[in-house]
C-alpha cells in the first residue's frame, strides 16, 4: 500500500511530498508508532481538493506513468495515452532528470518499502533507467534496521539475495530493473513491490459516458481506463464466475435509482448516463482480483446527491473488503467530503505571485486537512468536513481568499 510518494521535475510537481516521507517514518517507528496510527500517511480512502492546475491531475498522471513503466518500459510510457515523450513530461519541458520515491507498507512482511527512481534521457531525448533503489525498513527490538534491497546505477550494482548482497547488472535500461527482479519469486519482497505498481489503475473515462462504444468480441477479465468494454467484462464475469454473477448483479442493481434490469438496454442509453456512471464505478469495485490502487478523477461528477452516498459508501466498503488496497479521487464537490475524516483529506496548493506584468507560479505542495488542530477539533465536535470546506476553513491563510480554500 502506497503511504508516501515525493516526486521531483514532474510536470508540475516539481518537488512535491504527498504522504508520509522516509524521515517521518523512521521518527514514528522510533516513538514505538503502529502501521495504523502513521500519522501524514495517504489513507485507505483518500480525497484530494484543490483549485484547478494545482497538480491533482499530475499526481494521479505520474501514478499512471510509473505504472506504464513496469508493464511497458520507459521509452512506450513517456510516449502513450498522448503524454508527448519524455521532455515534455518533465518540468516546464527542460531537459531535467525525472525522480519518484515511493514509500510502500509490505503487509506479508510488516515492514516498509522505500523504492527510489529516477529517470533521464540522452541528447536525443531517449528516456532510460538512471539509477533504482529499493530500501527495506523495519523497526527491530527497539531500533530501526535498514537493509538495501536493490541498488543499481546505470544498470549495474547489487541485488540482495539469499541472505546477502550480490553483484548484478541488467542490460537493458528502457525498463526498470524492479519489473525484472520482482518476476522472480526468490525475491519476495521486490515482487510484492512489482505486482503492485503493475496493477495500479486510473479511470479515465475520457468526458464520454462509459459503455456506449461498440464492444470487441470476447470476454473481459478487468474494465479498462476508458471504461469502454463493460459488455465484454459482464461476458466474462457469466462465464468464468457464473456463481458469483447473478449476486454481484443483484447488488450493483439495488443501487441504481432509476430500477432498471442490468441487460443490453440498459447498456444501451435506457437510463440516465448517471446511473451508467455509477453502474461502471460499482462494477469496477466488484472486481474479484480487487487493484491495489485506484485512482478517480472527479468519481462524483454528473451524480445526484443519494447517488453520491452510494458511491462513497461503496469506496470506503471496498477498501474495508480489501485489506492494504486504497482509492484516491479528486472532487469539486464538498458533499462527498461529509463521509470522510481529517486525515482522509489532502489540500494540493500551488501558489502564484505577481509583480505588475507577469504572473509566476510556484511549486505545487499538499497538505493533509488532519493536520490542522482546529479542523480537527470542528470534527470532534460533529462538524462535517464538506461543511467546513464551504465555509472556507481548509484555506491555510483564512484571511486570505487567494490561497487555499475550495476548487
Amino acid at each position: 500500500m502506497l503511504l508516501g510518494i515525493h516526486l521531483s521535475h514532474f510536470g508540475v510537481l516539481y518537488n512535491t511530498q504527498f504522504g508520509l516521507s522516509v524521515d517521518d517514518l523512521k521518527q514514528q517507528l522510533a516513538a514505538g508508532v503502529a502501521y495504523q496510527e502513521l500519522n501524514g500517511s495517504i489513507k485507505p480512502l483518500t480525497g484530494l481538493i484543490g483549485r484547478n492546475s494545482t497538480g491533482k491531475s499530475a499526481l494521479f498522471e505520474a501514478l499512471n506513468f510509473i505504472s506504464d513503466c513496469m508493464q511497458h518500459g520507459v521509452p512506450f510510457a513517456a510516449s502513450r495515452k498522448q503524454r508527448g515523450g519524455f521532455a515534455r513530461l518533465s518540468t516546464l519541458g527542460v531537459h531535467h532528470e525525472i525522480s519518484f520515491g515511493l514509500l510502500m507498507w509490505y503487509q506479508r512482511g510488516d515492514c516498509y518499502l522505500n523504492y527510489m527512481l529516477k529517470l533521464g534521457s540522452d541528447d536525443y531525448h531517449r528516456p532510460s533507467v538512471r539509477s533504482e533503489h529499493v530500501m527495506k525498513i523495519y523497526p527491530e527490538r527497539g531500533n530501526i534496521r535498514e537493509q538495501q534491497l536493490l541498488a543499481l546505477e546505470q544498470g549495474k550494482g547489487q541485488v540482495y539475495e539469499d541472505g546477502m548482497l550480490v553483484e548484478t547488472e541488467v542490460s537493458d535500461l528502457k525498463f526498470p530493473a524492479l519489473s525484472v527482479f520482482g518476476a522472480i519469486r526468490k525475491y519476495p519482497e521486490l515482487s510484492s513491490l512489482n505486482w503492485q505498481l503493475q496493477r495500479w489503475y486510473q479511470c479515465t473515462p475520457e468526458n464520454r459516458d462509459p459503455g456506449f462504444v461498440s464492444p470487441e468480441s470476447g470476454g473481459h477479465r478487468h474494465l479498462n481506463e476508458n471504461c469502454d468494454n463493460i459488455r465484454n467484462v459482464l461476458e466474462y464475469f457469466k462465464h468464468e464466475h457464473s456463481d458469483s454473477y447473478h449476486t454481484m448483479i443483484k447488488k450493483i442493481s439495488k443501487h441504481i435509482p432509476d430500477g432498471k434490469r442490468i441487460d443490453d438496454a440498459f447498456l444501451d442509453g435506457e437510463v440516465t448516463s448517471g446511473s451508467l456512471r455509477l453502474f461502471t464505478f460499482l462494477l469496477l469495485l466488484e472486481d474479484p482480483k480487487p487493484r491495489p490502487l485506484i485512482c478517480f478523477e472527479e468519481p462524483d461528477s454528473g451524480l445526484y446527491h443519494d447517488m453520491v452516498d452510494i458511491l462513497a459508501f461503496e469506496m470506503r466498503d471496498y477498501t474495508i473488503r480489501n485489506p492494504g488496497c486504497q482509492i484516491l479521487f479528486t472532487t469539486h464537490n464538498p458533499y462527498i467530503l461529509e463521509s470522510l475524516k481529517p486525515d482522509e483529506v489532502w489540500v494540493f496548493e500551488r501558489h502564484s505571485s505577481y509583480d505588475g506584468d507577469h504572473i509566476t507560479h510556484g511549486m505545487t505542495s499538499a497538505r493533509c486537512i488532519g493536520d490542522d488542530p482546529l479542523i480537527s477539533s470542528m470534527y470532534k465536535q460533529g462538524v462535517g468536513m464538506g461543511a467546513m470546506w464551504y465555509s472556507g476553513h481548509f484555506d491555510q491563510d483564512r484571511n486570505n481568499d487567494d490561497q487555499g480554500g475550495m476548487a
